[in-house]
């Protein structure tokens, strides 16, 4: 497991570009009920 330093310092970092990621994804899933990014 990940040291809670090193978690700290990864949290703001994936936690910021997943943030992004996962709402352009969830509203293509609404948009067809599937992610377009898996096609």
């Amino acid at each position: 497991m990940i040291y809670p330093d090193e978690a700290m310092l990864y949290a703001p970092v994936e936690w910021h570009d997943c943030s992004e990621g996962f709402e352009d994804i969830r509203y293509e899933k609404s948009t067809d009920g599937i992610a377009k990014n898996h096609h």
